[in-house]
């Protein structure tokens, strides 16, 4: 799932490539099925990922070889883009669908069998999907493009509950006991688990399709230039930080929480580590070049992990922000973020799945 849980903190404790690592295997689709892979995830001994021909496709882990893919436009006579992040629960993935092209589309969630591929259900929704459905006690929550939030049953698809605030939701939310929190293109927003009801809201500046982090009772969320930590409860502001770029284009990625401090990336390819309680900052590394950056960090084993597009694979240390090693990738667009799991990093380059150990 997108950011590694349903805090959306971007840390793992799976371990990491410490050192410079080399191609584990790729796996090259071409214009078979799987054209256009992107958004991954890992469970189970498969990768997970939707592409852009409407393919969902799972590879063995360990060597990178197709187990099933599953073809969605099949299922719909519609031409779709599988294009959120995959969430695991046992032995079920889901995914749901979106098109760029034809908005008279309907769009499903899909559950699919890790291990033979096949559909178990589909659900029927308003709006596409393109933040990670988030799984927690039995039901599977997520924004829609259209702006509706929805509550399904994991099991058989069925609809809970779904709410509209009249806004867009691109990112995944985020999940405690008792609350979701989503954002929309300006707005951050905090809704009741259990009926839907909203708690409360703030605008935060544009990101839109940046996510929220639950970490104890703070909500950690990103704007134009800025971050933000809000009490989760009542929706105070505790303290923000600006960045130092003026670039007039320049929205925040995801951040992720780990050891005492918040990791994020500028679109001037900008890695700030910032103090969770007091909002100072602690440190900042600077990519030198002019490419945007898609790649939201992730951390483990003391490293914070990104990616340039047209630069490469950038492992950092969490404590000083000095470079530990660069995997260099200079045709490829690194958009997404990694997947870590049993010392690999998974990550597509627009094209194709490599695998770095």
């Amino acid at each position: 799932m997108q950011r590694g849980n349903n805090s959306n903190s971007g840390y793992t404790e799976n371990n990491s490539p410490k050192t410079k690592p080399s191609e584990k295997w790729v796996f090259k689709p071409g214009l078979g099925p799987g054209f256009g892979v992107h958004r991954l995830a890992a469970a189970n001994g498969i990768v997970v990922s939707g592409s852009l021909d409407g393919n969902v496709i799972a590879l063995d882990m360990s060597s990178g070889k197709q187990r099933w893919f599953y073809k969605i436009e099949e299922d719909t006579n519609q031409n779709y883009s599988t294009f959120s992040y995959p969430t695991f629960l046992g032995s079920t993935v889901f995914i749901g669908t979106f098109d760029h092209g034809n908005d008279s589309f309907d769009k499903y969630l899909y559950a699919i069998d890790i291990v033979s591929g096949q559909k178990k259900w589909k659900s029927q929704i308003i709006g596409g999907v393109e933040g990670s459905p988030k799984v927690h006690d039995g039901n599977i929550y997520f924004g829609s493009t259209k702006g509706y939030l929805y509550s399904i049953n994991a099991a058989n698809g069925q609809e809970n509950w779904k709410v509209t605030v009249g806004d867009k939701f691109f990112s995944s939310v985020a999940i405690n006991l008792d609350n979701i929190i989503i954002r929309s293109k300006n707005y951050v927003y905090s809704f009741n688990i259990s009926t839907g009801v909203k708690n409360w809201s703030k605008y935060i500046g544009y990101s839109p399709f940046s996510c929220p982090v639950i970490n104890n009772n703070t909500v950690l969320v990103v704007g134009f230039k800025s971050l933000y930590a809000f009490d989760i409860n009542s929706g105070a502001e505790k303290w923000s930080f600006q960045t130092d770029n003026n670039n007039s284009f320049s929205y925040i990625n995801s951040p992720a929480v780990a050891y005492g401090t918040v990791y994020f990336v500028d679109l001037s390819n900008t890695l700030y580590a910032v103090d969770i309680n007091t909002g100072v900052r602690k440190w900042k590394f600077a990519v030198q070049n002019n490419n945007v950056s898609g790649s939201e960090p992730v951390v483990a084993n003391g490293l914070v992990y990104f990616g340039v597009d047209y630069e490469g694979v950038f492992a950092i240390d969490a404590y000083t922000g000095t470079e530990k090693w660069k995997f260099e990738a200079n045709n490829c667009l690194i958009d997404d973020e990694f997947v870590i799991s049993n010392g690999i990093l998974y990550f597509n380059d627009g094209e194709n799945i490599k695998a770095l150990k």
